[in-house]
C-alpha cells in the first residue's frame, strides 16, 4: 500500500515547487527525498520479511521439521549403538579365533 502511494506521489513531487519558485536552497529536500525511498523500503522489508521469519517459530511446518530432526537424532543414536555392538562382537570373534 505504501509503495503504491509513494509511486503515485513521486511524479507529483518532481513537479512541485515551493512558494518562492526559485531553484536555490533545496539541498535538505534533495537529501530527504533521496533517502526517503530507501527508508521506506527498509521499513517494508522489516515489516514483511523479518517479522514473518520471527513469527514462523510457531508454524506447523517448523514443528514438523523439529519432530523430524528429533526422530533422526534418535535413529542415529540407535545406529551408533548397533555399530558399537557389532564392533564388540567382531572383536570377541577375532579374539576367539586367535586363542
Amino acid at each position: 500500500m505504501a509503495v503504491a502511494i509513494v509511486s503515485l506521489l513521486t511524479p507529483l513531487l518532481a513537479f512541485a515547487q515551493d512558494a518562492a519558485g526559485g531553484m536555490g536552497g533545496h539541498k535538505l529536500e534533495d537529501l530527504i527525498f533521496g533517502l526517503l525511498p530507501f527508508l521506506i523500503l527498509g521499513v517494508l522489508f522489516w515489516f514483511f520479511f523479518l517479522r514473518q521469519i520471527r513469527n514462523q517459530k510457531n508454524s506447523p511446518l517448523v514443528k514438523r521439521n523439529h519432530n523430524y530432526l528429533d526422530r533422526h537424532e534418535q535413529h542415529m543414536q540407535r545406529m551408533e549403538q548397533l555399530v558399537d555392538r557389532i564392533a564388540v562382537a567382531l572383536e570377541k570373534d577375532k579374539n576367539k579365533d586367535k586363542s
